[in-house]
């Protein structure tokens, strides 16, 4: 019965979807975006002379900065009316505040009080609840998956720390910790090609880390099963509305699981290694607002087992250390009531290393990626237009790579590689975009922006041409309806494009090892465009969000010995998302998403199912074309319960099927396999102002139930178990 409606629901979206797929080409993209800006002004010429501006748009004055605006305070969005709800803010889609609802993309807010309730300790868990995303473990870190787009690394999706970009430089985890959101105000996560207004370095989606501002001192200490200690500070000063400063300052430790198949690691087979976050870690913001300008400073250092050395020999400690150490300053000054100059500056120090301090020699490659980083942008915000909110801006970047090398030690075979340079090219970029947001009526509303991004890592003047469409329509009070159109680019990393030693381009270098000798450096960059439609229904309290999409991404790039371009990847994909309070105490929250994208390789005969191939114990495709870790279906369930005012108890339930894997055997083979029906069991207990005083105290659990059933594993060919039953109890007290 199962297979029978599975069948007619992908029949049905692909009807549905034909409609839509002729609309991700490059064509699509520049003259719906043009026509769009152009019917969108004219549309609005004529309704402004005939109707009055409505009471909820705007006025055309110097927009507040976002992250000044008298939003609701995270504690209080659980208790907010219909209307008041509908008028919820986000930020991250057009760096100007815009209703949730309106935003030209699919947009989830997870607000401090459902973070804490929920019991949510990381990115990755928090993430793990969003539709159509799944995070599991590879060989090195753990991955996200956007919408089936299951990558080798977390490249292909943007963090920010209060709007700034603090990516790592390559393979980065961010998903682990030390960024465990005790000291995180909410996070706006947006789902899809988002990146309008950042350079050319993402693509699947775009998270937005906003931390706490606190009055006094705030402190929130952990423990647990499989965490030692977690501990945050916070402090923080508001002088006047537009004179602050907020510090803060996390740290933790986290144990390993023993995670993987004996026969196929059978080095890691029986330690707890899988998960470990080690010292020295640490993830602090110091930020600040002094008049016009602001700024803030990150400091984030992750440390953790690598894998693939320590599979080598017991005897090896290899470690993943990642860091970034980054200034950030901004300027708005208003010139007029309708004109306001934005400046951003920014430096940064990103570091990533791969080493095995002091072990004994194995086939596994040591490697290190630093990079200083220059960025600067000046804007301009325009509003004297009627109903016109009009954005243009110039961006500029210099990367100083230094000390990016590699050593191959491999007594398995003929000859080691000794410390060999990859990277010693610096590089700059240049990107330039206008945007027009149209308020037609008070129903109506038109989005339409180009851009255009140059980088120096690929040879020749070439431009990249991304943009976004959107055409919003309230069609009832409680009902908003959107076609979205978003294209955007991602330039591959230094290390990906740069590379001088590894790959088909040189095979002459007598450092070139034996896994790297198949294919070129990516020529293009990744190009993803999404056309989706969106309906928000609002009915009683109940808030109810669909999403259809056709997703087309050009010219992958994975690890193809070495990252290369690797095939063209698209399909179909719906969402639903639902939020019903029953009654004043108890609401119940689920969503599901379907996604039946696929991966056509460039050359299957290399890295196809059952190649043979250098790298085909890779597997990055099954034989249906689905990229191996992807799910098929994914679910969740909760429900949000106050026990009383201040006791608040949230289970939940998490579920996909479907997943592409691969599992090793015994006789030394991988063979193909799809896991089926994993589900976990979450639930958290807060008791917030403890006895009254400003104190709170969750007890919160994850995968009650232990199930450690195998689960896909993108990349390293095998599944894994993923980690048990995890109970951690946290004490946050203000002061």
């Amino acid at each position: 019965m199962n297979r029978f409606w599975e069948s007619r629901l992908r029949l049905k979206s692909q009807r549905v979807c034909r409609a839509l797929r002729w609309a991700s080409t490059w064509k699509f993209c520049v003259l719906g975006l043009g026509g769009l800006c152009l019917a969108s002004s004219l549309f609005a010429a004529r309704a402004a002379d005939e109707a009055p501006i409505p009471a909820d748009v705007p006025a055309a004055t110097e927009p507040v900065p976002a992250t000044e605006l008298a939003k609701p305070k995270s504690s209080e969005l659980d208790d907010l009316s219909l209307e008041d709800l509908m008028k919820v803010q986000v930020s991250t889609v057009s760096r100007v505040d815009e209703k949730i609802d309106d935003a030209p993309g699919s947009v989830y807010l997870f607000p401090r009080r459902v973070i804490q309730d929920r019991g949510y300790r990381s990115l990755g868990e928090l993430l793990q609840t969003v539709p159509g995303f799944t995070v599991f473990h590879r060989d090195l870190d753990f991955v996200v998956g956007v919408r089936g787009l299951n990558a080798n690394d977390n490249d292909k999706v943007s963090l920010l720390v209060n709007g700034q970009l603090v990516l790592g430089l390559h393979e980065q985890d961010f998903l682990n910790g030390p960024i465990n959101l005790d000291n995180v105000e909410r996070v706006e996560l947006v789902v899809g090609p988002s990146s309008f207004f950042q350079q050319a370095n993402t693509l699947a989606a775009t998270i937005n880390v906003i931390t706490k501002d606190v009055e006094g001192t705030e402190l929130v200490g952990a423990v647990g099963n499989a965490l030692p200690y977690s501990a945050t500070l916070m402090a923080g000063k508001r002088w006047a509305p537009d004179k602050s400063a907020s510090f803060s300052l996390t740290t933790e430790r986290k144990k390993g699981f023993d995670a993987w198949n004996a026969t196929r690691w059978p080095n890691l087979a029986g330690r707890n290694l899988t998960g470990e976050l080690d010292q020295p870690n640490f993830f602090g913001i110091l930020k600040g607002q002094r008049g016009e300008t602001s700024g803030q400073i990150v400091a984030y250092k992750s440390s953790w087992p690598e894998l693939n050395i320590n599979s080598g020999s017991l005897n090896n400690r290899g470690k993943m250390t990642e860091q970034h150490y980054s200034a950030f300053l901004k300027n708005e000054h208003a010139s007029s009531s309708t004109l306001t100059r934005v400046v951003r500056l920014e430096a940064a120090l990103k570091e990533q290393t791969r080493l095995n301090d002091g072990g004994p020699p194995i086939d596994a490659v040591q490697q290190s990626v630093k990079q200083w980083a220059y960025k600067g942008e000046v804007g301009l915000r325009y509003t004297g237009f009627a109903r016109h909110v009009v954005q243009v801006g110039i961006q500029g970047s210099y990367d100083h790579n230094f000390d990016t090398f590699f050593t191959f030690l491999a007594p398995s075979q003929p000859g080691s590689i000794p410390r060999t340079t990859l990277v010693d090219q610096d590089t700059h970029a240049y990107g330039i975009y206008a945007d027009d947001t149209v308020q037609v009526n008070k129903r109506l509303k038109f989005i339409g922006g180009l851009r255009v991004d140059q980088n120096t890592r690929f040879k020749g003047n070439r431009w990249f041409l991304g943009g976004r469409s959107a055409l919003i329509y309230q069609t009832k009070p409680n009902w908003v309806s959107k076609l979205i159109y978003n294209r955007s680019v991602r330039v591959p990393s230094a290390l990906a494009a740069l590379n001088e030693v590894w790959g088909a381009d040189h095979l002459n270098n007598p450092n070139n090892p034996p896994f790297a000798q198949i294919s070129s450096q990516p020529q293009n960059p990744e190009i993803l465009s999404t056309i989706e439609l969106q309906n928000v229904f609002y009915l009683g309290g109940v808030r109810l969000g669909t999403t259809i999409y056709y997703q087309r991404l050009k010219d992958f790039i994975s690890w193809f010995a070495p990252h290369s371009n690797g095939g063209n990847f698209s399909g179909p994909g719906a969402e639903l998302s639902i939020q019903a309070p029953l009654n004043p105490r108890l609401t119940i929250w689920a969503n599901g998403a379907w996604n039946n994208s696929k991966l056509k390789l460039f050359r299957p005969e290399l890295f196809g199912p059952g190649s043979g191939g250098v790298e085909a114990h890779h597997s990055y495709i099954n034989r249906e074309g689905r990229i191996i870790g992807s799910a098929e279906y994914t679910a969740n369930l909760g429900c949000d319960y106050k026990v009383s005012d201040n006791l608040t108890f949230s289970p939940g339930v998490r579920y996909f099927t479907n997943q592409a894997a691969v599992e090793f055997r015994p006789n030394d083979q991988s063979v193909f396999t799809t896991i089926r029906n994993r589900y976990y069991l979450d639930a958290a207990l807060t008791w917030h102002n403890v006895r009254g005083r400003d104190m709170d105290l969750r007890l919160s659990a994850r995968n009650l139930l232990g199930n450690r059933n195998p689960v896909g594993s993108q990349i390293n060919g095998d599944t894994y178990r993923p980690r048990g039953r995890e109970i951690v109890l946290s004490l946050d007290r203000r002061f």
